[in-house]
C-alpha cells in the first residue's frame, strides 16, 4: 500500500531537521557562561560600591548636629 506525502509536510520536516542540525547558529545571541560570570562579578562590585557610598552618606547625616 503506497502512501502519498504532501509537499508542505516534506518541506516542514526539512526545516525541522535543519534547525536541529545546527543549534549553534540559532543560539548565537544567547549569553555564555563566561558572559554570565563576568556580569556577576561586575554587578557584585557595583553593589559593594553603592552600599559603601550609601553607608558613608548616612554616617555623615547622622553625625551632623
Amino acid at each position: 500500500m503506497a502512501t502519498t506525502t504532501d509537499i508542505s509536510t516534506v518541506s516542514s520536516l526539512q526545516n525541522h531537521a535543519e534547525r536541529i542540525a545546527s543549534p549553534e547558529t540559532n543560539q548565537q545571541h544567547l549569553a555564555t557562561k563566561a558572559d554570565l560570570a563576568n556580569l556577576q562579578a561586575t554587578l557584585t562590585w557595583r553593589m559593594i560600591i553603592a552600599v559603601s557610598i550609601a553607608t558613608a552618606i548616612l554616617g555623615l547625616l547622622i553625625r551632623t548636629p
